[in-house]
């Protein structure tokens, strides 16, 4: 997460926000030709701070083709590159496969092992090798990757680094993490003995613990079932 120009103001990543905007802005066009299934990718070059390429694949009517509703879709993307500042100039491609009639589950399978990347940060920050989704938050994978948003996001709230990154490591039957490694990737204003001192002197990271901290026996889990587990700001690792 970074306070600069590749990182937006709900402290995520600028193309893995700027894609949810997008699918956002698609679900409320009142459109017909649309249905409920969308995925979207917006490539984005650090080093000029611009998008490359902005893709997304929309489940449609059958008796449309995606040249119908081309126009509409363009004119999206570009609404969602504009309100982060970003260029327009972008390729576009849209159902570049062609037609996409039957999407959802009838196509594809459910929720359990469910792309990370699109759970997380669109693929620019490293990732644990299981699903959240489907998972319920007696599971590291699902419970410690909230607190690790969590602890980053309180670090660069804090003033103390425009970037953060946590990780934690859990052994089968041990109940506190095997290891904890912070990155802020040369952006840090206090000293990594520090803020690693913050972590273990702020944060009890047991399952248990986090559990009861962050409130997961009660969350409604629909509400991150789509846009990804970090965009919500009524989640509890968001504040």
């Amino acid at each position: 997460m970074e306070g600069s120009g590749d990182i937006s103001s709900e402290l995520l990543p600028v193309p893995y926000i700027v894609a949810t905007k997008f699918l956002k802005l698609l679900k409320q066009h009142p459109s017909r030709m649309f249905r409920a299934d969308a995925k979207a990718q917006v490539s984005f070059d650090y080093d000029s701070g611009r998008i490359t390429t902005f893709l997304c694949s929309v489940q449609h009517s059958e008796d449309v083709e995606p040249s119908d509703f081309r126009t509409i879709v363009e004119t999206l993307m570009i609404m969602a590159a504009s309100d982060y500042g970003l260029n327009s100039d972008f390729e576009k491609l849209i159902n570049p496969t062609g037609r996409f009639v039957k999407g959802g589950s009838f196509a594809d399978c459910g929720v359990t092992g469910r792309k990370l990347a699109c759970d997380t940060y669109g693929g620019i920050g490293r990732i644990g090798g299981g699903a959240m989704s489907g998972k319920d938050p007696s599971k590291v994978d699902r419970s410690a990757a909230y607190m690790a948003r969590k602890i980053a996001r309180d670090i660069v709230l804090a003033g103390w680094a425009n970037k953060c990154e946590i990780q934690l490591a859990y052994a089968i039957e041990v109940e506190k993490p095997v290891s904890i490694a912070i990155d802020c990737y040369g952006t840090e204003s206090q000293s990594r003995e520090f803020l690693y001192a913050y972590v273990r002197e702020n944060y009890d990271l047991t399952p248990r613990c986090i559990i009861k901290t962050l409130g997961l026996l009660d969350v409604d889990y629909n509400q991150v079932s789509a846009y990804g587990h970090f965009t919500n700001p009524e989640m509890p690792w968001e504040k």
